[in-house]
């Protein structure tokens, strides 16, 4: 008898205009045993979310056009309960509050700390699980 496949630990929706940063993003989040999808635009973003589920989305906020700042948005006007754990990148520590829109919850630097963007990933799977 054949094993099923495992799940994917988490559903992981990137959204970032830049091509390489998001494909980068999406290698390391598949290589820890995610599922990483990509998105380069806000309507790209929204069908996705809407599709795949995410349980968590990575979303750039820092400079224009910011895609993610829109989706942030709208994934927090239409969030049902339990919605995805969404996180805002950008640039800059003086971008930080500027580019955290409403419906983030966490925001991380570019270039994104790896160490801690896994360790947060680790710590939002341990809680759906609970």
């Amino acid at each position: 008898m054949a094993v099923p496949p495992c799940p994917p630990l988490l559903r992981v929706l990137i959204v970032d205009d830049c091509r390489v940063t998001a494909k980068d993003l999406a290698f390391l989040v598949n290589r820890w045993g995610h599922q990483a999808h990509v998105a380069h635009s806000e309507p790209e973003a929204l069908d996705l979310a809407s599709t795949c589920n995410p349980d968590v989305v990575l979303v750039e906020t820092g400079r224009p056009p910011a895609v993610g700042r829109g989706v942030a948005r709208r994934l927090h006007a239409n969030r049902n309960a339990g919605g995805p754990l969404v996180i805002a990148l950008s640039a800059g520590q003086e971008e930080e509050r500027r580019c955290w829109p409403p419906g983030c919850h966490l925001h991380l630097l570019k270039p994104v700390d790896l160490i801690a963007l896994r360790h947060i990933l680790a710590k939002h799977r341990r809680g759906a699980e609970s």
